[in-house]
């Protein structure tokens, strides 16, 4: 009786062991042959379920590790996203109360941490990959808005006053090139309005008002030349 008991218990465990096996499954290729995104199964063929994800930048960087329920279904666990330099990005835990993570961390592509003199932080949009894409940063009473690539380069930063666009405003490219830089004032662009070229150069400039162009709008091409000039006046 001893033995048939015993028998039956390893044969179980033996069971349950087989059924939680996790495997992986590349599902994607880069056009070398390396992996661009791995999924961790558990269960039996055709019942398996995914309860990780990773994805590899092009050349060979971890851009992002991820977790799900034992369903499936739902984040879970710990996340984590890298720039393709291989340092961190983000780093959040997910679980039922947090669907967009929470005690989330961000640090810059060169190390620097986004939240020295924050307050606090609230992940608002997650992204293409489930990144952190629109994220809040408290201070007192300002609150800055950074979005981000889902290479964690900046899309776009300023800050909000009583629900305004206040102060300097910044708009990258994918590359990290600033795209266009605008100042505001209640909620309307005054200052200086700067659009550039990927290349790093001028497209044109001007200046606002309270909303309003005025003066001399420049246009510039490639190479920086100017090439136009329009005037605004009120």
């Amino acid at each position: 009786m001893k033995r048939r008991f015993f028998l039956t218990t390893v044969l179980t465990a033996l069971a349950v062991t087989a059924c939680n096996h996790d495997t992986e499954k590349v599902v994607a290729n880069w056009p070398d042959g390396s992996p661009q995104i791995v999924y961790v199964m558990r269960g039996k063929e055709g019942k398996a379920v995914k309860i990780a994800e990773r994805r590899y930048y092009e050349n060979g960087e971890l851009q992002c590790e991820k977790f799900y329920t034992a369903q499936g279904t739902a984040p879970d666990g710990e996340w984590s996203f890298y720039h393709d330099n291989g340092r961190l990005f983000a780093r959040g835990k997910f679980d039922a109360t947090h669907p967009q993570g929470g005690v989330w961390h961000f640090y810059t592509r060169e190390g620097a941490s986004y939240l020295d003199a924050v307050d606090s932080v609230r992940v608002v949009e997650l992204g293409e990959v489930e990144n952190p894409a629109t994220v809040y940063f408290y201070h007192d009473s300002t609150m800055t808005i950074r979005q981000f690539y889902s290479t964690g380069m900046l899309r776009c930063q300023g800050s909000m006053v009583n629900g305004q666009r206040e102060g300097l405003w910044q708009f990258y490219f994918s590359n990290g090139q600033l795209q266009t830089e605008a100042t505001f004032t209640g909620g309307k662009e005054n200052g200086t309005y700067t659009v550039y070229r990927e290349n790093g150069v001028p497209y044109y400039r001007g200046q606002y008002r309270l909303g309003t162009r005025v003066g001399a709008w420049e246009l510039y091409d490639e190479q920086a030349n100017l090439i136009s000039t329009q005037q605004y006046d009120r």
